[in-house]
């Protein structure tokens, strides 16, 4: 196969003499249907070279009649790459994007190119673009950078193209106004809730944008909305948070407090006291809740809320089965009495209901 043009042809023209036929030629439509045992396929994109095409040959086959004497080995063009898995193979491997960005970038790029080049098209490839738009937005909110800005907008891009709506875009504009725009309030996820100095319901972040044509949802949009300024129990907490970041406390121990404080925004106003629970929870373990929870504790008197009385030989008995969660522990305390407090325990003024029971090891 490697021989000069001159060479083949004479070599050719001798197997030709011999009834034997070298096959197939670069520019060959590949015969419908060839046996596998008569040539070895690789579908290849090529411009220029329509579907089926034979654009190269590695290994030239050779038949006699019917008789296959060699396999040839090929590429075929499979037709020129689609816009959409030209953008997704190019995203891949751009060195720009997260690790983990440009794995799933890539697994969406196998997909789409598993399916025939007819879908890559309709809304079987629109689906793997919106996905892929997710996969970035999502890899925005953990590293963010110009590069991953301008890659996401190619994706956008692309969506338009196809005649979908993405938005929003940025913050602004209310909930309300984005429905308008999208269409359907199908096309919304329940948007999250953040303390924040501005109107109430007000958009302040876009953590997903929605992907619409019509009433098709590709994707819906996710996005946090104004609750308006902090409330006490938030700035309570809030305080707590910065002093321990201040004493560099261990980040699990901060990530429990940025997650209360984000469940207290979207709380109902009747409830939300329950969340100081698991802060002073934190407190006590820390074995700062005296020092620390000062502005809890007024926020709970405030809500008739009082801590249920347990401490170290505090006998087990006086809190009963309602207030109290044993731990059963070997200790030379007396029997019965409480060796250690867990958790602290709270109750409701008022109506005695328990809240949260005293977690306690009890000496057994």
């Amino acid at each position: 196969h490697r021989a000069s043009p001159d060479a083949r042809v004479a070599l050719e023209r001798a197997l030709a003499a011999l009834g034997a036929e070298v096959f197939p030629k670069p520019g060959e439509a590949l015969a419908a249907g060839a046996s596998e045992a008569a040539v070895s396929v690789k579908n290849v994109y090529a411009d220029g070279a329509p579907s089926g095409t034979v654009v190269r040959v590695s290994e030239s086959g050779l038949r006699r009649g019917d008789r296959i004497l060699r396999r040839a080995q090929v590429e075929v063009s499979r037709g020129p790459m689609s816009k959409a898995l030209s953008l997704l193979s190019e995203l891949a491997g751009n060195s720009e994007l997260p690790e983990s960005a440009r794995s799933q970038v890539a697994a969406l790029a196998a997909r789409l190119e598993a399916l025939p080049r007819e879908k890559h098209d309709d809304e079987d490839g629109d689906r793997v673009l919106a996905e892929t738009l997710a996969v970035l937005e999502a890899s925005a909110e953990v590293s963010p950078c110009e590069a991953l800005g301008s890659l996401r907008e190619r994706v956008v891009s692309g969506l338009r193209e196809r005649g979908y709506v993405v938005s929003p875009d940025s913050p602004g504009g209310t909930v309300d106004s984005l429905k308008t725009i999208l269409g359907s309030e199908a096309a919304i996820e329940a948007p999250k809730r953040r303390f924040a100095d501005g109107t109430v319901g007000d958009i302040l972040a876009v953590e997903r944008r929605a992907v619409v044509k019509a009433a098709l949802v590709l994707s819906k949009a996710r996005v946090v909305v104004c609750a308006g300024p902090p409330n006490e129990l938030h700035s309570a907490v809030s305080e707590v948070r910065e002093k321990l970041g201040a004493e560099n406390a261990e980040k699990p121990v901060l990530a429990e407090l940025d997650e209360v404080l984000e469940k207290i925004a979207e709380a109902k106003p009747d409830r939300a006291h329950l969340l100081a629970f698991p802060v002073m929870n934190v407190l006590h373990r820390l074995g700062a809740k005296d020092r620390l929870g000062g502005g809890l504790k007024t926020y709970l008197r405030g809500k008739h809320v009082k801590e249920i009385v347990a401490y170290a030989n505090y006998p087990a008995a006086e809190l009963g089965p309602k207030q109290l969660e044993e731990v059963r522990v070997s200790s030379d305390r007396d029997k019965g009495k409480i060796v250690r407090v867990l958790r602290p325990g709270f109750i409701e003024e008022k109506t005695g209901v328990v809240l949260q029971k005293v977690q306690a090891e009890v000496s057994r």
